[in-house]
């Protein structure tokens, strides 16, 4: 069974649930489903893998039930009244032409940006196709020993493999052992893969919900401010988590926000915003602070509608699941942060003023100066957004939700930083930047709710609606 079919399945999958009774458009769920189904598939094969303890079986099993769920959502969807939208005599896919010079020359700048980045992505690739140091010493490994022994799983987690972090979860390796099972064989391309498909999610995710809400000039900016630093690219090729995780956690701030702002129901925000935020806790550990920040404000803003809150729950069920068996049965160590030898001190290290004033200081330096681009990538963010801002009064309210959210993630992460028992210097020279890679999405498009307008004022018509 190739890889393609590991891969197409369950976005096609994942793009027919999104359609049935829902308001999100053909764009949005194209952009949403490849990532959303690869997280889902590494949830449901964890489950398949664990019963089975043979690939083979995983593989059957894994296929039948992406095959089912695609004929069930075609089933429904034959078999409902909902209405179709119908393309005019001059419309192509939603759009109106000519569309004005303005526009072109924008999309053409992401186009160029997206190629670049493209190509930056291959050239890095070539040279580095294992990825970086985490990535083979902790994520590829992990994938490589899933595939070699699955049923051996007090192996594949001991202790005396701590240096590599068997307490992290396991999405991006369980993903690269599945997409292994269906090829039948090792391969460089699968993780490689992954990464590519998780950069160019996040890009389109970030470019189509902007441009259907504050329009299509902003839109392409923010699809190409999310590509453009150095950074960011970098981290996608390193075949590390950190790519997957941002997408997650912007998918997940994003859905909350937008879902909280509307008075209708609109019950996949609520599935997709619980479903995005539970696959960034089974992504890494930073994203279980992002799945309980996010859930707070769920809790919080749907109070009084608790049918909202069942439905996020629903969404976060299964990531949670599968989070939950790894770490109370699989995983026989845990973080270092929470190590008794660990937690002994950490009292001390938090009323140590130094270290936070150190801690706040790097990330205000390195925040600046990130992206590897001039004048760094934020100043560049703040300068495109100011410039493109027009109606930013309906962006308020969801740009500082977002902005909070990302806050209060940014406090956690310095906490943990703070807390940490390794050498405070080495730990934040060798993973700050890349946390500012996870929450880099998110940002950009928290920022760009204040850029362009509310509602669509260029002569492009907003994507077709799925209805």
């Amino acid at each position: 069974m190739s890889t393609a079919l590991g891969l197409i399945l369950p976005s096609l999958a994942v793009y027919a649930w999104l359609g049935l009774g829902s308001s999100t458009s053909r764009l949005l769920r194209v952009a949403l489903a490849p990532g959303l189904g690869l997280g889902a598939a590494s949830c449901l094969y964890l489950f398949l893998l664990v019963l089975s303890s043979s690939h083979t079986i995983a593989v059957r099993g894994d296929l039948a039930f992406w095959a089912l769920a695609l004929v069930v959502a075609a089933s429904f969807r034959l078999g409902s009244q909902l209405r179709r939208s119908r393309v005019g005599p001059n419309q192509l896919g939603g759009w109106r032409w000519p569309a004005p010079p303005s526009l072109l020359a924008v999309a053409v700048t992401f186009i160029a940006v997206a190629g670049l980045a493209a190509a930056t992505f291959l050239v890095r690739i070539s040279i580095e196709p294992h990825g970086e140091w985490d990535a083979w010493a902790i994520w590829n490994l992990r994938a490589r020993a899933l595939w070699r022994g699955a049923p051996d799983w007090p192996a594949i987690f001991s202790p005396e493999l701590g240096w590599s972090h068997p307490d992290y979860p396991l999405m991006l390796p369980i993903s690269i052992a599945r997409l292994w099972a269906y090829a039948g064989r090792e391969s460089l391309a699968a993780p490689a893969l992954i990464a590519a498909i998780f950069l160019a999610a996040t890009a389109a995710t970030v470019a189509v919900s902007i441009g259907e809400q504050r329009g299509w000039t902003a839109g392409f900016l923010s699809g190409a401010m999310l590509i453009a630093p150095r950074s960011y690219v970098f981290d996608a090729t390193c075949q590390c988590a950190d790519i997957p995780l941002g997408f997650f956690v912007m998918v997940a701030i994003a859905c909350v926000t937008i879902a909280i702002r509307r008075e209708l129901e609109h019950r996949w925000q609520w599935l997709v915003c619980g479903l995005a935020a539970g696959l960034a806790a089974w992504t890494k550990n930073e994203g279980q602070l992002a799945l309980l920040v996010v859930g707070l404000v769920v809790v919080v803003a749907a109070f009084r509608r608790p049918r909202r809150i069942v439905l996020f729950l629903a969404g976060a069920s299964i990531p949670a699941a599968a989070l939950v068996l790894f770490k109370l049965r699989l995983a026989t160590s845990t973080n270092y942060l929470f190590e008794p030898q660990s937690i002994a001190g950490v009292w001390g290290r938090l009323a140590d003023l130094t270290r936070w004033s150190f801690v706040v200081n790097s990330v205000f330096w390195t925040g600046l100066g990130w992206g590897q681009v001039p004048m760094g990538a934020l100043a560049i963010l703040g300068g495109v957004v100011t410039l493109t801002a027009c109606d930013v009064r309906t962006g308020i309210r969801p740009g500082l939700v977002a902005l909070g959210l990302l806050a209060v993630v940014m406090t956690g992460y310095i906490t943990a930083f703070v807390m940490t028992p390794l050498p405070l210097e080495w730990q934040i020279r060798t993973s700050l930047a890349r946390l500012l890679s996870q929450l880099w999405p998110a940002l950009v498009w928290a920022l760009f709710q204040f850029a362009g307008a509310a509602k669509e004022r260029e002569t492009v018509a907003a994507p077709a609606v799925a209805s």
